[in-house]
């Protein structure tokens, strides 16, 4: 069985800020820095990408709604 999720049921966060800190010599960015990475994702839509990064997170934790 192949489960899916759409954008609206993603959110992208940090378990731990900071426990990444190794930096990855072919990027010279943290471990834990995906953002580039999902960022880049062709597929994904502008709306998409707000959906996955600031609506979705602050739907889930409100007080994120103000930052």
């Amino acid at each position: 069985m192949h489960l899916q999720r759409t954008v609206d049921q993603v959110c992208f966060g940090v378990e731990a800020p900071g426990s990444g800190q190794t930096i990855r010599p072919e990027t010279g960015r943290t471990c834990d820095d995906l953002v580039p990475f999902i960022s880049s994702l062709s597929w994904l839509t502008g709306s998409d990408k707000r959906a996955i990064f600031h609506d979705n997170p602050a739907r889930v934790c409100p007080a994120l709604a103000k930052h």
